[in-house]
């Protein structure tokens, strides 16, 4: 399904139109089943992509003050950090472990986007606001994905995590934790 060389899978670039719910393939393996490439493309990218590249600007809310949020996107194929300079993903775990980020309650999802926050830099004098501000970004990436989602007939959950294994799968160093997590699967057939 994903083009995957040397541990990474390039993303196409994103399509700016609007995407039209996938009709026929929504029903064919569930509300859980695989995201296309293109998809997962364009979702990473209305949260956190590049749009001016001169900058480094990126499609979330911006403000200097804001320190670095990583997006970890887990797939059945394994768990990955999205490289947003030249957006791929960078594969860290193979194999599955959507499962680690349940909480009670968590529904199956097809992508797992896991935000992790830097917290060293609340370290620094005269940065209190850091752990404020981080949540900002991390809020304001996911709003972006939710919106795109909201586009494309996908559905997305803002969720704590369980699992303290999902941190070790994804190599998190001292003063780097998970914010939260954001389930992303298909939507529901509506009911008549």
């Amino acid at each position: 399904m994903h083009r995957a060389t040397e541990g990474a899978i390039t993303l196409p670039l994103p399509r700016l139109e609007v995407p039209r719910p996938e009709t026929g393939a929504r029903s064919a393996g569930g509300p859980a089943a695989s995201l296309s490439l293109d998809q997962v493309s364009a979702l990473l990218w209305a949260g956190f992509g590049l749009n001016r590249h001169g900058s480094g600007g990126r499609a979330p809310f911006a403000d200097p003050r804001i320190p670095p949020v990583a997006v970890y996107a887990l797939l059945a194929e394994g768990a990955y950090r999205y490289d947003v300079r030249e957006h791929r993903l960078l594969m860290l775990t193979p194999g599955d472990i959507r499962t680690r980020r349940r909480a009670a309650g968590a529904v199956p999802a097809a992508l797992v986007l896991v935000y992790v926050e830097d917290d060293r830099c609340a370290e620094d004098p005269g940065t209190e606001e850091c752990g404020v501000l981080s949540g900002i970004g991390a809020v304001s990436i996911a709003d972006g994905v939710a919106a795109y989602c909201a586009s494309a007939g996908l559905e997305a959950t803002a969720e704590q995590h369980a699992d303290p294994r999902l941190a070790t799968s994804l190599r998190l160093v001292p003063g780097e934790r998970i914010a939260f997590v954001q389930g992303v699967r298909r939507a529901a057939p509506a009911a008549h």
